[in-house]
């Protein structure tokens, strides 16, 4: 058996590039060790004269800012690029404004291994001067190198003091071309400053942490810090759909990124590539919201050229209790549909944004498509997977601690049948991937023990809301939000410090499911959990994850070999880079049918009969798992 044609290696590869837990039996995972080696963080700390006045546990805030930036320092590794710059702490608050709006310097440059020197600007750092955010964001942006994952964290207690607008400003970065995020962190921000931060923050792709004492703060940039380093990953080839279906661009097997469109009503335009005539097309798409509230979605619809609709999803972008989400969904063409959309060469993609989400226009997407050949032994696979029934899976002793991933492309593989250690803050999505095969279905559990002590303090006044779903390599969720799972739903509401359980389930995969809710294609399935409050608070909720896969392979579908070789065409601007090489299923041994071989038995075969006019090569079909 083999992939044919997949995108499962791009994933794996991704994931183990990226994943900051390589297996689950590990002891632990730093979130360091994988880190984009093009990543640079630069921190922008107010030193303005208000960071003089006393913090929630009455000590001057610069103490605080002190202690949790040389907590997050110890944490760096060397090859990790780090820079800090500073506002407000040169010139006294009563001089001229043309002296204090200019007050920034870059103390330390963005670098490697300069840990040193970042402890000891730390200690010269003191509060003196006014608050010149936007500017000090304006010399941020060029404190960066042009290209790789850039980050700003941005520490204030106070209000902007000076022109321009500081949203503006970080709205201004996001669209000049840096690929560039802007966090917030508030010290004892009263509402006027929180208000601002939290602009400063969407406008700029970011979220807004709010602390108020320096235990608080050390963990907000300790946070901050590991997101820089392991950032949402949007992977694939740059495109850029069209307003109507004429002149789109064409999308094969592969994954893409483009942007949602500026305008609400106007969706983008994509031609999704066939391979053979009769195949299944998969289309997915996933984007994280980077709006602090609201609730959005994306209309996914797949068409024939004709119009004739052959697949539709709404993706939903939620934002929950004031933080960002993530939102994935996936459609693909029917098995008993229109003719057209089971073997034009072409169908029509379109995604726009829905009614009110107009946070989400002009922000990062993925596309994913997959494609499944035509299978010849449709008669004798099995039909529509039946609801899945819960195995009792219970939570065992964590095998290790591990650190989920950060998007469905950079999930933490972890074992099926073991239990894992993690923790979330509210705002945090952790991504854990499972391989799944033909004929076999996924449990989920995630375990809330209970909490006592300060843990339980911080708990009481507040609801956190812990989902937790299953995402298709297509990227459909595909866990059954109805299904039976021991009691346990997809969502569980923790407001109290009560033990608590969030479970997901989804049907085996089968090749003649819907593909839109439920899973059509093996490889790996991903996880996501999510932790969301009515209430900023940073202390990390200790929860685990146990992982079952259930059922033995079976129903396998066998695919038709192509009826001859072509070639494939030219790689269009918009598809530049390669596609990765074939990798066996899960599932599989080594395979001996691999592409290159079977054609050169095939024209050997053809050599021979006309060579010696005689004989009958019989040439096995080559199976594949889509």
């Amino acid at each position: 058996m083999r992939l044919w044609p997949t995108r499962l290696a791009a994933l794996v590869g991704v994931a183990l590039v990226l994943a900051p837990a390589a297996a689950a039996t590990a002891d632990t995972a730093d979130p360091t060790d994988t880190a984009p080696t093009d990543a640079e963080l630069l921190l922008v700390l107010d030193a303005s004269s208000s960071m003089a006045e006393p913090d929630a546990d009455g000590a001057p805030r610069i103490d605080a800012a002190r202690t949790a930036l040389h907590a997050m320092i110890e944490e760096l590794a060397p090859e990790q690029a780090v820079g800090l710059r500073v506002f407000g702490g040169a010139v006294h608050e009563d001089r001229p404004d043309a002296q204090t709006c200019v007050d920034s310097e870059l103390v330390v440059p963005v670098g490697t291994g300069n840990a040193d020197a970042l402890s000891q600007a730390v200690e010269a750092y003191a509060p003196l001067g006014d608050t010149p955010i936007a500017y000090a964001l304006q010399q941020a942006a060029g404190d960066l190198s042009e290209t790789g994952e850039r980050t700003i964290v941005l520490v204030s207690d106070g209000v902007e003091t000076c022109d321009p607008d500081p949203c503006e400003v970080a709205r201004e970065l996001r669209a000049g071309g840096l690929d560039l995020v802007v966090h917030t962190v508030g010290l004892g921000a009263d509402d006027r400053t929180r208000s601002q931060l939290q602009c400063i923050a969407a406008a700029g792709g970011g979220e807004y942490f709010g602390a108020s004492d320096a235990e608080t703060l050390t963990t907000a940039l300790g946070r901050l810090a590991t997101r820089a380093f392991r950032p949402f990953v949007y992977s694939g080839t740059p495109v850029v759909g069209t307003p109507a279906p004429e002149g789109a661009p064409e999308l094969a097997v592969g994954e893409y990124t483009d942007t949602i469109a500026e305008t609400e009503g106007e969706p983008k335009h994509y031609t999704v590539l066939r391979s053979e005539p009769g195949s299944r097309l998969l289309v997915g798409v996933t984007m994280k919201n980077p709006s602090p509230s609201g609730v959005s979605a994306v209309d996914v619809r797949l068409r024939t050229t004709d119009d004739r609709l052959c697949g539709s999803a709404t993706m939903p972008v939620t934002s929950i209790g004031g933080q960002s989400s993530f939102g994935s969904a996936g459609v693909a063409t029917p098995v008993d549909g229109p003719a057209a959309c089971t073997d034009d060469d072409g169908l029509v993609l379109s995604l726009g944004a829905g009614a009110g989400s107009q946070q989400i226009l002009g922000e990062a997407v993925q596309i994913v498509v997959e494609e499944i050949p035509p299978v010849v032994d449709a008669d004798s696979l099995p039909g529509p997977a039946a609801s899945p029934e819960w195995s009792g899976l219970t939570a065992g002793t964590p095998a290790g601690d591990v650190v989920g991933g950060v998007s469905p492309s950079a999930a933490t593989p972890v074992e099926a049948g073991t239990t894992v250690a993690f923790d979330l803050v509210p705002g945090e999505i952790a991504f854990f991937s499972v391989p799944v095969d033909y004929g076999q279905g996924l449990e989920a559990l995630v375990d809330f023990a209970g909490a006592d002590g300060p843990l339980a303090e911080e708990m009481r006044p507040t609801s956190n809301a812990l989902d937790v779903a299953i995402i298709a390599p297509h990227r459909a969720q595909v866990h059954d939000a109805l299904a039976d799972a021991g009691g346990a739903r997809p969502r569980a509401v923790l407001g109290s410090t009560e033990p608590a359980q969030a479970a997901a389930v989804m049907r085996e995969v089968r090749w003649a499911n819907d593909g839109e809710n439920d899973p059509v294609l093996a490889g790996d399935h991903v996880i996501m959990v999510s932790l969301t409050s009515t209430r900023e608070r940073l202390v990390p909720l200790p929860l685990t994850l146990t992982t079952n896969v259930v059922g033995e392979v079976s129903g396998v579908p066998e695919h038709a070999a192509p009826e001859q070789v072509e070639e494939a065409p030219e790689a269009t601007d918009s598809q530049a880079s390669s596609a990765p090489a074939e990798q066996p299923s899960a599932a599989d041994g080594p395979s001996d049918d691999e592409p290159a071989a079977s054609w050169l038995v095939w024209l050997l075969a053809a050599a021979g009969v006309l060579v010696a006019g005689v004989g009958v090569v019989l040439l096995r079909r080559g199976r594949s798992v889509g």
